[in-house]
């Protein structure tokens, strides 16, 4: 809705102080009063067409805002689930005999070489991934190794991702995969030795 502004008063008024002088001058008095009172209204209501033309910019601001926390998440995101999949490798590696003969029951291909070699790449990886170096191919086989958790040890819950979503994600696995995915998707983040291994590989690269 577009306020009109009055039209500004007619100064021209015939001297004097007769009828015709008075009332000329009470005409100007009220329509200098209209045009401030439509002044104040707009400063306090304003239009609503400058409000839907100011509403990309906003968005826009509000994108920029929100893409400053994509870093902070991502390394969030590799430190809890980092630490995770390294405490979680470090015990497979103190009961190995346990795992093998785990893996056995599950019928993994080679046990005696498959546990030691799960253990490690969830020790290993999970402190590169903490530290965000080489985080995609890290995160990738960490990806590959849950998605095997998943089809071995927790089959009937993987085939339940439709059909019972509730099963499915309550699963131990659920969230390691996701994390993975996460990190081998957006990436370390700026908060990572890859991005200040690329920045210096840069520099050298322009020199």
């Amino acid at each position: 809705m577009m306020y009109l502004q009055p039209d500004e008063p007619d100064v021209t008024c015939p001297p004097g102080k007769g009828y015709k002088a008075i009332r000329c001058n009470q005409k100007n008095v009220i329509a200098s009063n209209e045009v401030k009172r439509h002044s104040l209204l707009r400063r306090k209501n304003p239009p609503k067409e400058n409000c839907v033309k100011h509403l990309p910019r906003t968005y826009r601001r509000a994108v920029s805002a929100l893409s400053l926390l994509q870093s902070p998440m991502l390394l969030s995101v590799r430190l809890y689930w980092g630490f995770q999949f390294a405490q979680t490798g470090w015990g497979k590696l103190h009961n190995l005999a346990k795992i093998t003969a785990f893996f056995a029951d599950l019928n993994i291909p080679l046990p005696a070489f498959n546990a030691p070699f799960v253990s490690t790449l969830e020790f290993v990886g999970g402190i590169l991934l903490m530290l965000g170096v080489f985080s995609r191919p890290v995160a990738f086989l960490l990806a590959g190794n849950m998605v095997v958790a998943y089809w071995t040890a927790e089959r009937e819950a993987l085939k339940s991702i439709f059909s019972d979503p509730g099963k499915f994600y309550g699963a131990d696995p659920y969230t390691f995969p996701f994390a993975s995915l996460m990190v081998l998707i957006f990436g370390a983040g700026f908060f990572a030795a890859d991005t200040y291994i690329a920045k210096r590989l840069k520099v050298a690269e322009s020199e």
